[in-house]
């Protein structure tokens, strides 16, 4: 949410750690507003959602050699996954 509120409205009063975690994530939910869900704020909000998990692992995955390493190895398992704080259910993604 906030990713897209900044990408929308860009503004300099969000805090540093704040401004840092949608740095990363920007560029993944960037893409989502060059498409029709630009115009559907709540599929925008879910896709926006999916981008983040998917980002947030692959840089889980590739972003230190020792978790790569223990991965390549089968001493490691990252996984995507959303929670739902509506319903308290996990979803696996499994199209990573």
């Amino acid at each position: 949410m906030a990713t897209c509120e900044e990408i929308e409205r860009p503004s300099d009063e969000k805090p540093s750690n704040a401004l840092s975690i949608v740095s990363r994530i920007r560029s993944s939910v960037e893409v989502l507003y060059g498409t029709e869900l630009r115009n559907d704020t709540g599929q925008l909000l879910k896709a926006a959602i999916r981008a983040n998990i998917l980002a947030s692992t692959s840089n889980l995955r590739h972003g230190s050699q020792m978790l790569e390493q223990l991965v390549l190895n089968d001493q490691l398992m990252i996984v995507a996954a959303e929670y739902s704080l509506e319903t308290g259910v996990v979803e696996f993604i499994t199209d990573v």
